[in-house]
Formats: structure tokens, sequence, C-alpha cells
């Protein structure tokens, strides 16, 4: 980012075309919407090149990134007045499959235990979905962009308490979706590790 900001010649082009696909797969997970992600991704590298004077070094760039994304998402939702579900079933822009094959164990052998894991899979997917949209992008960041709850604070823009808070009260309401489920304490994987 810092030769971008610099202006050295074809440096933004290349950072476009390297991080791209990841910010895609986000934004296709907290719009539902692969045109809708697009437009945003779209937005998102315009306001990131008009900013690109003002990013400081010791900035993640990631974090800045998502940061400018989440909030082009946010204002989307506020100026149409318009509330979308994310699909974790949306295809990902890396040609991963949708988000529930990193749900689903497809190793399992027994047929009966693929099913229960997709059943477990489009339960979750729903739960997630029907989460308020600034918790859906902090589940979202945390469990499946691998970010830390320090950055998931500064793409935000929240306290690092606000943060744990906004993830409990997401854990919490995932439980509550989930709470028929007996046969998983942890289905979204928040036990998986305090990444700090």
């Amino acid at each position: 980012m810092l030769e971008a900001a610099a202006d050295r010649s074809g440096s933004f082009d290349r950072l476009v075309t390297e991080v791209t696909p990841p910010l895609l797969r986000f934004l296709v997970r907290q719009c539902g919407s692969q045109e809708l992600a697009e437009d945003l991704a779209q937005e998102t590298w315009l306001r990131v090149w008009r900013s690109r004077h003002a990013y400081v070094a010791g900035a993640k760039f990631r974090t800045w990134l998502y940061r400018i994304a989440v909030n082009t998402h946010l204002n989307r939702l506020r100026s149409e007045s318009y509330r979308h579900a994310a699909s974790l079933d949306a295809e990902t822009v890396d040609g991963g499959g949708p988000l529930s094959a990193t749900i689903e164990d497809v190793a399992w052998p027994a047929p009966s235990a693929r099913l229960e894991a997709a059943e477990l899979a489009a339960r979750v997917r729903r739960a997630v979905d029907a989460l308020p949209p600034t918790q859906r992008a902090a589940v979202l960041l945390f469990r499946f962009e691998g970010l830390s709850y320090d950055e998931v604070a500064a793409t935000l823009d929240l306290s690092l308490q606000a943060v744990k808070s906004l993830l409990n009260r997401a854990k919490t309401r995932l439980h509550v979706l989930l709470a028929d489920d007996a046969t998983t304490t942890d289905p979204v994987g928040f036990e998986h590790g305090d990444r700090r």
C-alpha cells in the first residue's frame, strides 16, 4: 500500500489484483449477493484510492481495507434502508466453493454423518444470516476471515471491549438460535482459541 500511496506505477493495480479475492469473499458473505459484493468492492477500492495518501504506515493494510469495506456496506444499508441477509451459501470468489464447505466436514465417510453435517451447516448459515449487520460482520471477520480481536476492533472502529461484547452477544444469539442442536456446543467455532 505504501507504494500505491507514493503513486508508483502499477502498484495500485497489483494491490487490487492481489487483495480483491479475499475482499470479495468477505463482502459476499456479509451482503449475500455476488453482484452487490462486486459493487461494494469497487466502491471500497475507489475510497482506498481517494484515501491512499492518508494511509499510515503503522496501520495494518488488511484492517484498514476491511474497515473501509464494512463502512461502505453499512452506509449502503443505511442509505437504502436495505437489509439483506448474508448468505454463507454464496459461492466464494476464489473458487473455494460455498462457505458451507468450511463448516461441514466432507471427509466423514458415512452418508448419514455427511447429511447431519450438511443440516448443521445449513442451520448455522441461517443463524448467522439472522444476526444484525454489525454482529454478522464481527463474526465473519473473526471466525471466517481469521482476524484477531484487535483487528476486528480496528476494522469496525470499535474498542476491543466493544468487539468482545459484540462477539459475545452474537455467540449468545447463535446459541439460542441453535439451541435444539445437542450435538455441538460451538457450531460456529468461537472456542477455537483466543486470537489477540
